[in-house]
């Protein structure tokens, strides 16, 4: 058993994490930290600022400035530094790119090639799982490796009240 863990260990020695910087992406950088450590592997990350939608562009009067996008990700790749350094992790690179995530991970991914790929889920119900729309969904189906998915702890997820307000608290 000890021999099979050790040849483990050897299998996988880089590792990919796609990180948004959103709640679900918290858990991905904790478990792919978790993992490198314990795989003993060099660890890179992918941080893509998602192009508007064309219909969303034409309905949006103003536009978010480049540079709170810029100040975002600088403290998404702080935040992934901070955790690799505590965990004594290699991380590798920490590379932030522009265009439709899931386009631009599975491109990385080619082009570099990584053993496995982690990546988060916001976890939006079942409706939202048949469409597959999502970028968990199309990386899943295009990547030439292994790819974990890390759903969002129980505790973030967002709780719906079933309680209807009185007509008279609508106004």
């Amino acid at each position: 058993m000890r021999g099979e863990f050790r040849r483990v260990i050897g299998m996988y020695g880089r590792i990919l994490a796609a990180i948004d910087g959103s709640p679900a992406s918290a858990d991905t950088i904790g478990q792919a930290v978790r993992l490198a450590r314990e795989l003993d592997a060099d660890l890179y990350t992918i941080s893509v600022q998602e192009w508007p939608r064309p219909l969303e562009v034409i309905g949006m009067e103003v536009e978010i400035p480049q540079a709170l996008h810029d100040e975002f990700f600088d403290d998404c790749q702080y935040r992934i530094r901070c955790a690799a350094e505590e965990a004594g992790v290699r991380l590798k690179s920490t590379k932030v790119t522009k265009g439709i995530p899931a386009t631009a991970i599975l491109r990385h991914i080619e082009e570099t090639g990584f053993d496995f790929v982690i990546l988060g889920r916001r976890g939006r119900g079942f409706a939202h799982r048949l469409r597959w729309t999502s970028t968990a969904h199309k990386v899943i189906a295009c990547a030439n490796c292994p790819v974990i998915v890390c759903p969002t702890c129980p505790d973030e997820t967002v709780r719906v009240s079933r309680d209807v307000p009185a007509a008279s608290d609508v106004v």
